[in-house]
Formats: structure tokens, C-alpha cells, sequence
């Protein structure tokens, strides 16, 4: 258990009596700060879709209105394929990365870094000679990119109250969605492809000029405490917060240390064969690995049941995007309709979610999302496949944003 100046952790102790909801420290900040909080994230989640989805005018088709790399390098279908989708091959790496990187070394740090190396070789892009140097430039920008993306949905919600939780991730979704919006618009002004990677990549600067706002995760702190890693007095007694919710944070983690210390003293020597201490919910458990993670079967099993599903509404919604290029020759009026649509998406899956329940919803959503699909792909008329395509991507948003939920 983590060890705490008993003293210092009674005195916050009294301070929590008058707040007996047992509302974390962060969570009572004034609306003021926490619509700050919310933009913030939001914005980072607005760069990784400008980052992400450029890639549909950067390697678009011989079009008169725009120079793409596929013309200026050449590229034959299937390395054109392969370019196209090293974005997301990095991102399959950037999540698992990015989020050991944040449970050692803290949200704040992990979210900044790697929005600050996403940003650089997001613009880096645009000075690629060859193939071979843009696959690079976009594989790696994928990693930082996606690892941003997880971090701050978890650094997010984890600022934010139970109560909270929810806009939370409604909000940053909807900026997700304009992103796309943001996509065709820089499309439209930077015809040249360099251009568009550069003018792509401010909105990851933009969120790196928050860094000095931006206090630490509670919850983070918190489970460091219970490591033992850190010492609840040693945060008090030396705390150099730059503001009122750092300052609140660290005593919210003072306050959990001693609950868990008072629990580990009442419940000393007695450990079952999971190595929790006995007495109760506080006490300290060991280090969970990947491995312990897998290892149990109710929770692999558990596990795949979340997965599975959330990789084939990924597929619906990523398949459909990506496709902005080919459903219709307006690529432009195509990347924008398929942003303005994900949000009665958003708002349609939160409201039948409430209201019949996340299981149902998630796989109504999914499965009508497929049934428009295979209708926009086999309809003759251009026009009337860009309208199921539509319809398919309301449905899929909905299903996409209930699993990340």
C-alpha cells in the first residue's frame, strides 16, 4: 500500500465530509473549466481526423482539380493500396504504445508527446521524394496519431465525472466529425497535395499550445499512490501545480491514499491468493500485465465479446469514409456530407443507448449500417449509391462511437 502522512491525509479527510457524493477532486470544477477541458481534447481528436482522412485527396485518382502523389510518383494500384493504408497500420502500433507509455509516465505527458510527433511528421509529409519515404512518413505519423487519439479519450474521460462522461465523449466525437468537415475544406483552398499535409498538421499545433492549462489525470496519481510509487504527503508538501485543478487533484490523490492506507492497516497480513489485501474494495492489488489479462478466461472471453463487434462497425465506418474518393467524382461534397451525417449518428446512438440499452442499440446500429452498404454497392445509379452510402454512415457513426464509448 501506498504511505502517507496519516495527518495530512485526516485534514482533506475533513475537507471530503462536506462533500459526501465522493465526486473526485476534478470534477467539481466550474463549468467554465470543464467546457475548456472538453475543447481541448475535442480539438486533438479534430487533428487526428484532418490527419487521417487528407489521405483520401493526397492518393484520390487522376483529377483535374487536384495534384495528388498518385500522379506525381506514379503509383501503381497496389502501391498506391499499401501507401494509402499505412496511416492505419501505424495506428494498429500507436495505441498499444501510447497507452503503456501513459499508465508509466502520466496521461499529460504521453497525450502532448505524442500529438507533438504526430504534428511534425504529419507536415513532414509533405517533403517525401518517393514512395518509400511517404509510406515511412505516414506509417509513423499513424502511430503518434492514433496513440494520441486513445490517451486523450482516456485522459478525457477520466478529468471528467461519471455524470460528465457521456458529453465528454459526444463532444469530441462531434468534433471527429467535423474534422472531416475541416478535411474537404482544405482540399478545396490547397489544391496541391504538399499543401494539404502541411495545412493538415495546425490543428495538432493548436493543441499543443494548451500544454501549460492542462493538470495531470487524478485517477493516474491516484493509482500510482496505490503502487507505491508516489507518497501523498511528498504531493502535498512539495506540490508546484500551476493552478486550482492541479492543486485539487492532489488532494483527491492525498484523500485515496489514506483511505487505502487506513484499509491496508486494518486489513494487515491478510492476502488471498490473488495478492489483494484483505478488508474491503480499498485495498491494493498487484500490477496487471497484458498477459494476466488474457491469461483469465472470463475476461478474454469478455474481451473478444467487445472486439469482435467493434471491428466490424471499425470496418462499416472506416470502409465507407475511405470510399469518399470512389462513390461520386464530387470527392469534396462526398468527404463533407460523410462528416455533417456522423453526427445525428452520434446523437441518435446516445439517445437509444438510454433508452433501450447499449447492446441492442450497438448491434441495431450495426447491422442496419451493413444492410445499407450492400445497397449502395449494388446500385446502378452513382447518385442514389451516394445516398445509401449516407444512410449507412449515420448508422455505422452510431455504432462506432457506442463501442469507443
Amino acid at each position: 500500500p501506498a504511505v502517507v502522512d496519516t495527518d495530512a491525509g485526516r485534514r482533506v479527510c475533513s475537507r471530503r465530509r462536506a462533500h459526501p457524493d465522493g465526486v473526485p477532486a476534478m470534477a467539481r470544477s466550474t463549468p467554465g473549466e470543464y467546457a475548456f477541458m472538453v475543447t481541448v481534447f475535442s480539438i486533438g481528436w479534430l487533428a487526428v481526423s484532418t490527419s487521417a482522412f487528407i489521405d483520401v485527396f493526397v492518393f484520390a485518382k487522376a483529377r483535374r482539380d487536384i495534384a495528388t502523389a498518385t500522379e506525381e510518383f506514379d503509383l501503381y494500384p497496389s502501391m498506391r493500396a499499401s501507401i494509402y493504408s499505412s496511416f492505419y497500420l501505424g495506428w494498429l502500433f500507436g495505441d498499444p504504445f501510447f497507452g503503456w507509455i501513459s499508465d508509466v509516465w502520466g496521461r499529460r505527458p504521453a497525450v502532448y508527446a505524442a500529438f507533438a510527433l504526430g504534428f511534425l511528421f504529419q507536415a513532414a509529409g509533405s517533403l517525401a521524394v518517393g514512395p518509400y519515404s511517404l509510406f515511412t512518413l505516414r506509417f509513423v505519423s499513424g502511430v503518434c496519431m492514433g496513440g494520441g487519439d486513445l490517451v486523450a479519450l482516456v485522459y478525457c474521460l477520466e478529468l471528467s465525472s461519471n455524470a460528465q462522461r457521456a458529453t465528454s465523449g459526444a463532444i469530441m466525437q462531434t468534433f471527429f466529425a467535423c474534422g472531416l468537415c475541416l478535411t474537404a475544406a482544405i482540399a478545396v483552398v490547397f489544391p496541391l497535395w504538399r499543401q494539404m499535409y502541411l495545412t493538415s498538421a495546425l490543428p495538432g499545433l493548436a493543441f499543443l499550445m494548451t500544454w501549460w492549462w492542462m493538470p495531470e489525470s487524478p485517477k493516474w496519481l491516484a493509482a500510482q499512490l496505490r503502487q507505491g510509487k508516489i507518497k501523498g504527503s511528498d504531493k502535498i508538501g512539495n506540490s508546484q501545480a500551476d493552478n486550482a485543478d492541479q492543486h485539487r487533484s492532489l488532494l483527491n490523490i492525498t484523500d485515496t491514499a489514506a483511505a487505502k492506507s487506513d484499509t491496508a492497516e486494518k486489513g494487515e497480513g491478510k492476502r488471498d491468493s490473488q495478492g489483494s489485501i484483505g478488508g474491503g474494495v480499498g485495498g491494493a492489488q498487484e500490477d496487471l500485465s497484458y498477459a494476466e489479462l488474457l491469461r483469465d478466461g472470463d475476461t478474454s472471453c469478455l474481451l473478444a465479446l467487445v472486439c469482435v463487434p467493434w471491428l466490424c462497425s471499425g470496418f462499416l465506418y472506416y470502409g465507407i469514409t475511405l470510399s469518399a474518393g470512389t462513390i461520386t467524382p464530387e470527392i469534396h461534397l462526398n468527404m463533407f456530407l460523410m462528416g455533417i451525417v456522423e453526427i445525428p449518428g452520434y446523437v441518435a446512438a446516445t439517445y437509444l443507448s438510454d433508452t433501450i440499452g447499449r447492446k441492442l442499440t450497438f448491434i441495431g446500429l450495426t447491422l442496419t449500417a451493413a444492410f445499407f452498404c450492400l445497397v449502395s454497392w449494388g446500385y446502378p445509379e452513382k447518385g442514389g449509391r451516394l445516398m445509401f452510402a449516407l444512410f449507412g454512415k449515420i448508422f455505422a457513426s452510431g455504432a462506432f462511437g457506442l463501442g469507443r464509448d
